[in-house]
């Protein structure tokens, strides 16, 4: 009986802190919705220390955009770069409003881009994950057995930051922030058991990239 209800108690207990929660800042009311014969592009900065490369900005992003809004024209990043090589690669990469400006002034760069269709270009440019443990699990043993009792915690966040680059006027016209936090449960009755990994990485993903796509049809 006194075992149910423990088991009773921590399940209730459980159930309120095993969750994962998001929240999100923008400025993009300069960002205009897509045409149906415009398109989008996801690649990363060579310019940050960050992990994320093309491939992982565009699998982060790409699917909670197609989410809110399927018709969004979405360019993959090789074939971005490979159309417009030997820009945007490496020290051609644009960062900042003067230099994105100087690049479109190319007339070759403004010509394939536009042969693309592509009017927004949308990259990560920071991420930062921390976890902070807490609770606590006790174990011991003797010559009848052992054991641990206790419970773990750890709350663990995730933020992402994205900008919004206009191709036609070389403007940032968004920033875009998002967060997600979540506490991991280790409960200990004779083994440590863990029974809930916040997956903070995954949350903030699919929550920036809903945004973007809500911040691309017009529905913010």
């Amino acid at each position: 009986m006194r075992l149910f209800l423990q088991i009773t108690v921590f399940s209730l207990f459980f159930n309120l802190i095993a969750c994962t929660s998001t929240h999100t800042q923008q400025e993009a009311s300069q960002v205009q919705p897509l045409k149906s014969i415009e398109k989008v592009v996801l690649i990363g900065d060579f310019n940050v220390k960050s992990e994320f490369s093309d491939e992982k900005v565009f699998d982060c992003l790409a699917d909670g955009i197609l989410d809110i809004n399927p018709k969004l024209a979405i360019i993959k990043p090789e074939e971005f770069r490979n159309q417009l090589f030997p820009y945007f690669t490496g020290s051609t990469s644009p960062h900042t409003p003067e230099e994105y400006k100087a690049l479109l002034n190319n007339p070759l760069v403004n010509r394939r881009i536009k042969a693309m269709g592509v009017r927004y270009l949308i990259t990560l440019i920071e991420s930062k994950t921390g976890t902070d443990y807490n609770g606590g699990i006790v174990c011991g043993g003797s010559y009848g057995g052992g054991g641990c009792i206790g419970l773990g915690l750890w709350d663990r966040n995730t933020r992402l930051d994205a900008q919004i680059w206009n191709l036609q006027s070389g403007n940032m016209d968004g920033n875009v922030q998002t967060q997600a936090e979540g506490t991991g449960v280790m409960p200990a009755l004779l083994l440590p058991i863990p029974l809930y990994f916040p997956a903070t990485e995954a949350a903030t993903c699919q929550e920036l990239g809903e945004k973007l796509g809500n911040i691309l049809s017009g529905k913010t």
